[in-house]
């Protein structure tokens, strides 16, 4: 309680705490057996009488009507008698369930809780073996807690919980870790052993897995309405498929979160008016006819655990593989020089959960084809747009430039890979010509968009590997 007390007092907040017995009982699976209804309140009478923290008492339903618990933080004489120089954090709950208001619930251990418990604990005993360090030249560090884009973020162990949701194990379900809420941004200067990583991710998860689930395939861009952004579609698609009141609902949702400033860009999340979102709202009804029973009934909940079964799945493939892989819903940050083995993991993990359903596609860097040769540097193969945000996270910027670079003409790199020559063969629309010319003119360093592109289309149409599709150029 104590340290709880100091870590709190670093970045000048309180610790919160109950003086209900139901709400102990609640926590048995997720708290150290000594944190209980019959310790926390003496003991912390006890650190009152010695002047050690100094409590905020609730009243009897504050908790109901303002969300609001009894309180305690440290005095400046427990800060200034504190000698420890950090503190051991200890995961406990592994596998926690909440409520539908988001509170924890106990539960009764049953043989599927006890296998993910022990599969979750396999996993984090792989996770230990490997370093993860946050690199971020503009993070400030407070005690234990680094602040950075204005938040704070107390870096603990490399281990993941999962959390289901409205007292059901199957919903929800997702895999959590301490720097899950980083930015995207953020999470690209993440080091992994001292690598830099790369973050693939599947594209069009949740639509796809609903079209899936009706032998379909998504018609297109599921996010794109005329009209509107497609981050606008996207957003509009999400609050559809996790809001439970139909279209109406979706359409409050997404004007309430005007009300709501986006952290990384200080405006709000939502600026379109009412008409504007009606009108996006009908659209996407309409554009989703083939999966409207899925729209406004909570299906998301549902999605989540279905997709984090699949990541449940790619971790496990990870370790086999030897490589360290973290969760962020729908992608995993893994070592640059593993990206295309990842992509690759997680269509094979979508596919065993999806059995015969058409594949999702793994959106990777921009750049790393499998097998083709890249540009004499320590950063990755990736977009141009990419390598310079990653080595501007570093502050870097020569090697940026450097990664940009044709390689000379007397490097081993340069030369034609002759896994692009099946691509001569290839005829059809325009995007297919684009390519072929492009890869006729290719000689090494980052590959053309459009190659990547009809190459990756061709390795999910075939279910063929890079190096096979180069063997077989005659079928194609």
């Amino acid at each position: 309680m104590l340290t709880e007390a100091v870590i709190a007092h670093e970045i000048g907040r309180s610790v919160s705490y109950s003086r209900r017995t139901n709400f102990y009982t609640a926590l048995s699976s997720y708290c150290s057996p000594h944190y209980t209804y019959a310790n926390v309140l003496p003991v912390l009478e006890e650190l009152k009488g010695l002047g050690l923290v100094v409590e905020m008492r609730a009243r009897p339903g504050d908790h109901i009507r303002t969300e609001l618990q009894s309180r305690y933080c440290a005095t400046p004489e427990l800060i200034a008698r504190w000698k420890a120089k950090a503190a051991d954090f200890t995961l406990y709950g592994l596998v926690r369930l909440k409520d539908a208001d988001g509170n924890l619930i106990h539960y009764r251990d049953t043989d599927e809780t006890r296998r993910m418990v022990k599969e979750l604990r396999g996993i984090n005993e792989y996770l230990a073996s490997h370093t993860l360090d946050l690199n971020a030249p503009d993070a400030e560090r407070i005690g234990h807690h680094i602040k950075l884009d204005g938040a704070y973020y107390l870096p603990t162990t490399t281990e993941i919980y999962r959390v289901f949701n409205a007292g059901s194990f199957k919903l929800g379900g997702r895999g959590y870790w301490w720097g899950q809420s980083l930015s995207k941004l953020r999470r690209a200067g993440l080091l992994l052993n001292g690598e830099r990583v790369a973050e693939p991710d599947f594209k069009q998860l949740h639509p796809t897995m609903l079209y899936a689930e009706r032998g379909l395939a998504p018609p297109g861009d599921a996010y794109e309405v005329d009209g509107f952004t497609r981050d606008e579609g996207k957003l509009a698609f999400n609050v559809a498929v996790n809001c439970q009141r139909g279209q109406a609902g979706t359409i409050a949702t997404l004007l309430y979160k005007s009300r709501e400033i986006d952290r990384r860009t200080g405006l709000p999340k939502w600026t379109r008016g009412r008409e504007e979102t009606t009108a996006l709202v009908e659209a996407m009804w309409k554009k989703h006819a083939a999966i409207e029973g899925a729209l406004g009934t909570g299906a998301g909940r549902r999605l989540m655990n279905l997709d984090s079964r699949i990541e449940m799945d790619i971790l496990k493939r990870a370790e086999r593989a030897g490589i360290a892989a973290l969760p962020v819903h729908d992608s995993n940050i893994a070592p640059v020089r593993n990206e295309s083995k990842m992509a690759e993991i997680m269509e094979e993990s979508y596919a065993h959960v999806f059995k015969g359903s058409k594949p999702c596609t793994v959106r990777v860097s921009g750049g790393n084809v499998s097998q083709m040769p890249s540009a004499p540097s320590s950063l990755p193969s990736l977009s141009p747009s990419l390598v310079l945000e990653r080595a501007a996270l570093a502050g870097d910027f020569q090697q940026a430039i450097d990664a940009l670079k044709e390689p000379p003409e007397n490097s081993a790199l340069s030369g034609k890979p002759m896994q692009l020559d099946f691509l001569a063969g290839l005829d059809g629309p325009a995007p297919i010509q684009e390519a072929r010319v492009m890869a006729e003119a290719y000689e090494g360093g980052i590959a053309p968009e459009p190659v990547i592109r009809i190459v990756r289309d061709l390795r999910h149409k075939t279910g063929e590997r890079q190096q096979d599709l180069a063997a077989h150029r005659n079928r194609y």
